[in-house]
This record gives structure tokens, sequence and C-alpha cells, in this order.
């Protein structure tokens, strides 16, 4: 969770995690490690361990809200195949190593998702994602239950993959974005931001002044 120390009225925050949604009218902090609703009205500084980036904390956060972009989805209907993978039926697809469906147009830079994904497979892996174009996935893809994602430049696909030949049957997958932050999250107004800076980061070392 990280803990705060104090120094000359600055106040610091080592491994403090959290999800960002980082895109105008939904610039928000949600699930901090350590509550930010004591804060607002100050300015912070996240470093992703290289880059920087500073904001004014705002309005404190009443509870997640979501849109679920992919709600009713069916694989037959604009969903793209690749890596010689095929879809058998609505929920299903097949396909060698590395295919997959990709479905585009749903997903905006900076905005912040959380995906959700239960099947079962004879592949290795079967996992859920955002992905470029040609389907690499951004971090970690999901390969059961639910994750958060920052939707960054170039990944605006979403997108199920194999990872050996295999049948994968969908059984639940959501793509839900995310609207208002958690009550111990807060809204922000964006001051500067260094190029290439993380909204995916692991972890964060922030500084309130």
């Amino acid at each position: 969770m990280g803990t705060w120390s104090a120094k000359r009225g600055r106040i610091n925050l080592s491994s403090f995690t959290c999800n960002i949604s980082n895109v105008a009218s939904y610039y928000f902090i949600t699930n901090p490690s350590v509550s930010l609703v004591s804060f607002t009205g100050r300015y912070a500084t996240l470093n992703d361990g290289e880059k920087n980036k500073k904001i004014l904390i705002g309005a404190v956060g009443t509870g997640e809200t979501y849109l679920d972009v992919i709600a009713g989805w069916d694989l037959t209907s604009g969903w793209a195949t690749y890596g010689a993978a095929s879809i058998t039926d609505l929920n299903t697809l097949t396909g060698a190593a590395s295919g997959g469906v990709l479905k585009s147009g749903l997903v905006t830079v900076g905005e912040l998702y959380k995906l959700t994904f239960e099947r079962t497979t004879t592949a290795a892996v079967a996992a859920f994602n955002l992905r470029k174009s040609d389907a690499t996935g951004l971090g970690t893809s999901l390969s059961t239950g639910s994750s958060y994602k920052t939707s960054i430049t170039d990944y605006t696909y979403l997108g199920v993959g194999n990872s050996s030949a295999g049948t994968t049957d969908i059984t639940s997958m959501k793509a839900e974005k995310v609207l208002t932050p958690s009550s111990t999250g807060i809204w922000f107004t964006p001051v500067s931001e260094d190029s290439e800076w993380n909204p995916n980061a692991a972890a964060y070392t922030v500084t309130i002044n």
C-alpha cells in the first residue's frame, strides 16, 4: 500500500497504487492504495519510475460507475480474426497458436476500462486485453477474473487470443469504461505530463504539495 511521510509541509508516498482515467471529461484516480480525499485543492506529482505527471486534486469520488462498451457482444458480428483463427459461433473461437479475435472502434486513448473475462479452453491460455491492430496486448493479458487498463496510443482494440492451438468458449466478457472514481478516489485537473508517462504503472511515487 505504501507509506506517507511528511517534510516541510510536503507529503510523500512511496509504492502508491491506483487506476487512472486520463482523458478530457474523465480525469480521475480510482482505487488508490491510500485515500486521497483529504487532499482536495492541493497539487500532486505522480512519478512512474522515470516520468512525471502533475495534477491539481479536485472533488472526491462517490463510487465507480460503468458503461460496458461490448454489452450484448457476439463474435459473429463485428469481430475480426487474426493468426489463422476462426469464429465458430457467437461465443466460440478456434485457432492455432497466437490466433484470436479483435474488435475496433470502441476504445478511446486515455480512458480507463475494467475488463472481466471467464472462459473454458483447450488452449494453454486464452486471454482478454486491450490490444494493437497486430494483436499485441497491453501488459499482462487477463486469463480470468477482472483487471483495470488505461488505453494508451495504438492500444485501441479489444481482443481475445489463444496462446496455443485450441478452442475457447467465452462464458463472460465485459469491457466496462469507468465513468466515475471510487469514494476514496478523486477527480483531477491535469497540469503537465512528461512524454510517455505511464498511466498503467505497477506503482507510483507521489508528492503532494
